[in-house]
């Protein structure tokens, strides 16, 4: 058979060599595109771009391996379908992408691009912004194909976000500030129209920008006239310029300036000025200050008047200072003459009419002494004389030594009197025992003042204990008349009894109780009343005292006595400075009851020189002498002694009973003070400590 020709020239050999030809090219052509997808996938593998080829004929995506790394996943772990990766956008994000796939497939956008949320393996999500677009169409204009490029951008978006909420957080932070000038202006505004005082909103040069109608008040100057000055020229005048230049330079560097000062109205008058001032500020800058001027005027005739007044009260104290101290020493010189000559009389041989008139004696001078040392007291602390004097002490033995005079005064009357402190409460405790034994003193003075049969007793307990505070009640009971307890609060007035008649059954001045409630007031306690008539009484407070444990029991006390201290004739020599002729009698014979010498200096010259002339074991010096005083006495003692190296103990004498001569005394170089009248017991006492027998 002939091969012959068709109707394109070519036999059919040639036609399928022809074919074959085509049909090797289009293989090779493929082969090449492979090799170039490939090389192109390997590419974008090595540069981390995540490529995919979706097929929406098959319904399949093919993802670079990047791409699935991004995800969490391996390869073999992806599947190729096009759901699998459509279910991974977050469903907030999902109609959004379609919707962009969608318009771009219909033509209505050149390309695919959108930015969404992808889930990862771990259930986490990662920002993707992908671009793609349609590469192959079937007749029918369906896409069939599109090929794309994803890009990780959660860094990005977290930055963006960070952004976003920085620039919020900003634009809140601006209103806030926005609404807080506001809310300051309002401020401002409203104190400007409102303010007791003249405000002025100046430049930092000093520039007055802004006054209120208190600033024009006070110094006359309207807003027009003010505004635009500098403020020293309005109201420092010539005088006070320099002090209110100064003035402007702290302000610059200490922010916050207050002071007291005069400044000039518009006419010239001077007003007496509170000036207070404070810097505001701009990008922390000081651009200018807040003055806020007040007017003292009347303040300042206050402070006058209340100047005057205290002056007239200080002068008037001090003149009850001098009054208390004068009739003390008048009062007590006298008595100290009684109470000497009464000791002595003790010591001699009486018949029983000469002894019960001086037992008469005897109790008429303490009556008298106990009188005198009530208004005294009553006097120091209503006039601030008194103040604490702590020390430590042993609480049951000072109490003991304050109530057991009082045991013999039951007997006497046939009235059981007792005093328990309990072996516990044996302790060393800080406070004032002077004052603390006065209380007790008048507590059970009063006592025995309205108790005529039965028992009295004292009474000490620990209530409550927080180391190292302990809180005593002190307890002074009797069977005495007793009290309405509606009336009660009347015994701690001054100068008040509840029988207060012309007949009165009961002695005393009426102090003894005032004394207790303002001593108490001063050491921190509060005294109590308990009774009923015809029931009697309970007296009692409590007292914070600080506790020092005792080691082992405290050392005893010997009482001094004339049968135990007695010295050697002639063994002390003692100088006794003192004018009163009474008792330079009573000391004589009391220093030589134990055995010392004593010789007499009339005044402070005669004093001096005795010392100079002769060695003394000790010197008695009465405080107010003639000529000079003691105290001026002991100084120039001192000043002697300082250049022989040598001291001799000077032990203070004085009618005066206010603490600060006592401190007067010691702070002239005496070593001690006794105040008149002498008592027997307490001079033994000092001759002992000072001269170490």
């Amino acid at each position: 058979m002939v091969d012959m020709p068709g109707g394109d020239g070519m036999t059919k050999k040639q036609r399928r060599v022809v074919l074959s030809n085509k049909q090797a090219e289009q293989i090779r052509k493929i082969k090449r595109c492979y090799e170039e997808l490939r090389t192109l996938r390997q590419a974008m593998d090595r540069s981390g771009t995540m490529a995919w080829i979706s097929d929406y004929r098959k319904g399949t995506i093919q993802v670079s391996d990047t791409w699935t790394k991004i995800l969490g996943y391996e390869p073999e772990e992806v599947k190729s379908t096009l759901d699998f990766f459509v279910q991974k956008i977050h469903p907030e994000d999902r109609n959004r992408v379609l919707e962009i796939r969608r318009r771009h497939f219909e033509g209505e956008i050149p390309e695919f691009h959108a930015a969404f949320r992808m889930q990862r393996k771990d259930g986490k999500y990662r920002w993707i912004r992908t671009r793609g677009q349609v590469t192959e169409r079937d007749q029918s204009g369906n896409v069939i194909k599109m090929i794309g490029i994803h890009e990780d951008i959660t860094k990005q978006r977290h930055m963006t976000e960070r952004i976003r909420e920085s620039e919020e957080k900003y634009h809140a932070a601006q209103a806030r500030v926005d609404e807080k000038l506001k809310h300051q202006k309002a401020i401002m505004d409203g104190l400007f129209r409102t303010s007791p005082d003249g405000l002025v909103m100046m430049s930092r040069d000093g520039i007055v920008q802004r006054i209120n109608e208190r600033f024009t008040d006070i110094f006359q100057y309207t807003s027009a006239e003010a505004v635009g000055n500098h403020i020293d020229d309005l109201i420092a005048n010539e005088d006070q310029r320099e002090e209110a230049e100064l003035l402007n330079s702290k302000a610059k560097y200490i922010h916050h300036v207050e002071v007291e000062t005069e400044r000039s109205r518009k006419d010239g008058s001077i007003v007496p000025i509170m000036i207070r001032s404070q810097p505001y500020y701009l990008d922390g800058e000081i651009i200018g200050h807040q003055i806020l001027y007040t007017d003292i005027t009347q303040r300042k005739k206050e402070e006058e008047i209340l100047r005057k007044a205290k002056e007239e009260a200080d002068a008037a104290n001090e003149a009850k200072s001098r009054f208390l101290s004068n009739i003390s020493h008048e009062m007590r010189t006298p008595m100290n003459g009684i109470f000497g000559a009464t000791m002595l009389l003790e010591n001699t041989d009486l018949d029983e009419e000469q002894q019960e008139l001086l037992n008469m004696l005897r109790e008429s001078s303490d009556r008298m002494m106990n009188t005198v040392a009530d208004l005294l007291d009553i006097a120091r602390i209503e006039h601030g004389f008194t103040g604490l004097r702590e020390e430590w002490f042993d609480l049951c033995q000072a109490i003991s030594g304050i109530v057991e005079p009082f045991r013999d005064i039951g007997e006497n009357r046939n009235i059981d009197f007792s005093f328990r402190c309990d072996d516990s409460l044996k302790l060393q405790v800080m406070g004032d025992r002077g004052k603390l034994c006065r209380v007790i003193y008048h507590l059970v003075s009063n006592a025995f003042k309205f108790t005529s049969e039965g028992s009295i007793a004292v009474e000490i307990s620990l209530q409550e204990f927080q180391n190292p505070i302990g809180i005593f009640r002190f307890s002074v009971i009797d069977t005495g008349i007793g009290i309405d307890t509606m009336e009660a609060h009347q015994l701690f007035e001054s100068f008040t009894q509840l029988d207060d008649s012309s007949t009165k059954s009961y002695q005393g001045t009426g102090l003894g109780l005032t004394i207790v409630h303002k001593l108490l007031e001063q050491m921190g306690g509060t005294v109590q009343v308990e009774s009923n008539p015809w029931e009697g009484s309970r007296f009692y407070f409590d007292l914070p005292l600080k506790v020092e444990s005792s080691e082992g029991d405290a050392d005893s006390i010997s009482d001094l006595n004339e049968a135990e201290f007695k010295i050697a004739k002639g063994s002390m020599q003692i100088l006794a400075v003192e004018d009163d002729e009474i008792s330079q009698i009573l000391l004589k014979k009391l220093i030589e009851r134990i055995g010392a010498d004593l010789e007499v200096a009339s005044d402070g010259i005669e004093a001096i020189q005795k010392y100079g002339q002769k060695k003394y074991d000790m010197i008695l010096m009465d405080v107010q002498l003639p000529s000079i005083s003691g105290l001026e006495v002991t100084e120039v003692i001192r000043t002697f002694e300082r250049r022989t190296d040598e001291h001799t103990p000077i032990i203070g004498l004085s009618a005066h009973a206010l603490n600060r001569d006592r401190e007067e005394c010691l702070a002239s170089g005496m070593d001690d003070y006794m105040s008149k009248p002498i008592d027997f017991q307490q001079l033994l006492e000092i001759i002992e400590k000072w001269t170490h027998l």
